[in-house]
């Protein structure tokens, strides 16, 4: 077994909402990224914005990830700060902290925002998204392919757009 840390994830608002809309979908991140999955605050400032405006699904993000101490909230440090202040010109301030955080602590960026993606890539930095962690979980073992298949049928069902309809398609 090797003793190499594993990276924090930074999660950001798009990919929370759609494993909001699984079914069990935030219980399994909640214990495949337990103490590793991050939150920052602008991606907690838009979860709360979004609440207020009717979304009361993602409401299960702040008492099952957050509360239960699953994922840990975070705060921009300085020079994390400097990296997300050019950033928030082209991206959200969800996708933009999740950037600038992963830039100083060599975390891996989760988002569906292909502009985000992009960034991610120029810059070096790891990134996965909804159907990455479908796929690797099936991969790992941790999910059924008809299970991972069930819960991205779910997450289309409430408007996520998908490259695929099966993770199936791709294992």
């Amino acid at each position: 077994m090797s003793d190499k840390k594993l990276p924090f994830l930074f999660f950001d608002t798009v990919v929370l909402s759609n494993f909001s809309f699984a079914k069990g979908g935030i219980d399994f991140l909640k214990i495949r990224y337990h103490k590793r999955g991050i939150i920052t605050l602008q991606v907690l400032q838009e979860i709360v914005k979004a609440t207020y405006a009717d979304w009361k699904h993602l409401e299960q993000i702040k008492l099952n990830l957050l509360a239960s101490g699953g994922f840990q909230k975070s705060s921009l440090t300085e020079k994390e700060q400097c990296h997300f202040i050019p950033l928030i010109r082209n991206l959200g301030e969800g996708e933009a902290s999740c950037i600038a955080a992963s830039l100083e602590q060599q975390g891996v960026v989760v988002t569906d925002d292909r502009f985000a993606r992009n960034i991610c890539k120029e810059k070096a930095i790891p990134i996965s998204g909804t159907i990455g962690i479908l796929k690797a979980a099936c991969l790992d073992g941790i999910l059924e392919a008809d299970q991972a298949n069930l819960m991205l049928s779910q997450m289309i069902s409430f408007g996520f757009y998908s490259p695929i309809h099966k993770i199936t398609d791709i294992l």
